[in-house]
């Protein structure tokens, strides 16, 4: 301050701090607890990667964020891949995260087309954790994306008749 005196933090950082603190202790179940065996999975296999230490929140865990992306880029894949056509999103609904993950776990991705409309699919995304060194699996992520299909033109395409049978 003015006086060359410290002054003690200000009282909005020791709520902030406190919080934090508090934060430390609570943990999730990480991943390869309460497992969850493959054939409990609806849909089809769509990614597979690892969690690593640039997928990270400031707490140690894996970004949920990082965990959207993940669902997102799995369900385009389905998505172009059933139609043959270029996708877009229009919608991201009903996330929610029930596990966690950390550093090194396996995050598997399963997609699942729900509805298929004139010039949308509606695909349903399930995110499983495994940790490194074992075979169970918890839920980590799960959210319902919603896609247009394109057209060379960018414009809204029908949706190809084979596409709709799964």
């Amino acid at each position: 301050d003015r006086n060359g005196k410290l002054r003690p933090p200000c009282s909005r950082w020791r709520r902030w701090r406190s919080s934090y603190d508090g934060l430390q202790g609570i943990r999730r179940k990480p991943a390869g607890h309460g497992s969850i065996t493959m054939d409990q999975v609806a849909g089809e296999l769509v990614i597979r990667v690892t969690a690593m230490p640039t997928d990270l929140n400031p707490y140690g865990g894996v970004f949920g964020g990082w965990l959207m992306s993940q669902l997102a880029l799995g369900a385009a894949s389905l998505v172009t891949r059933r139609t043959g056509l270029k996708a877009v999103v229009v919608g991201a609904t009903d996330f929610s995260f029930p596990g966690a993950m950390q550093v090194g776990d396996e995050l598997n991705v399963y997609a699942d087309v729900i509805r298929t409309g004139r010039t949308s699919l509606t695909v349903v995304t399930r995110g499983f954790g495994r940790a490194r060194a074992s075979e169970d699996q918890v839920e980590v992520a799960k959210g319902t994306f919603t896609f247009v299909a394109l057209d060379a033109a960018d414009r809204p395409s029908a949706i190809p008749v084979q596409a709709m049978v799964v």
